[in-house]
């Protein structure tokens, strides 16, 4: 193998090992995106859950008064 052609094998792996590196940094970045919209997705189903119990509250308090108003 001439100088030429291993000189440019070289550089070719040198830059396969710099795109490696920019995967391993780009899967990082998408694992922690991902990590993100899983804990938002969390955090929407507790306010979900959260609002169906002031609804269910409101109901109860507005059944009570309706009942009171019914005795007058």
């Amino acid at each position: 193998m001439n100088t030429t052609v291993a000189e440019g094998a070289v550089t070719i792996n040198e830059q396969l090992m710099d795109n490696n590196a920019l995967l391993r940094d780009s899967n990082n970045y998408l694992k922690s995106i991902n990590s993100t919209v899983v804990s938002i997705d969390r955090t929407a189903v507790g306010i979900k859950a959260s609002n169906y119990a002031v609804a269910g509250a409101a109901i109860t308090a507005a059944n009570s008064l309706q009942s009171i108003h019914n005795k007058l």
